[in-house]
């Protein structure tokens, strides 16, 4: 496979999870607007740093920088505070 057959593959897939993982972060944040539970605003907001923030952010830091290894770093590590709120909301939920 070539290298920019990769990056359009990437390109593509990043697309899709911010597209699904931005209505599902939407219906949680409108749950929360009607019920007021703190559980879902967590769940919305985790479910926001798992797929809209860290595609945006591969997009915009691949396009400036070129670099494959640091724009997955910086993604990562905004996927483990979306888990962190997740597991939070989940704790909450359950006390």
């Amino acid at each position: 496979m070539s290298w920019l057959t990769y990056v359009g593959t990437m390109i593509v897939l990043w697309g899709l999870i911010a597209v699904l993982g931005g209505a599902v972060a939407v219906y949680s944040l409108m749950a929360w607007r009607s019920q007021h539970r703190r559980a879902l605003l967590l769940l919305g907001s985790g479910v926001l740093l798992l797929s809209v923030v860290p595609a945006v952010m591969w997009l915009g830091l691949y396009a400036v920088t070129d670099d494959l290894y640091a724009t997955s770093m910086y993604c990562a590590g905004v996927m483990v505070a979306g888990f962190a709120l997740i597991l939070g909301s989940v704790q909450l939920r359950s006390a």
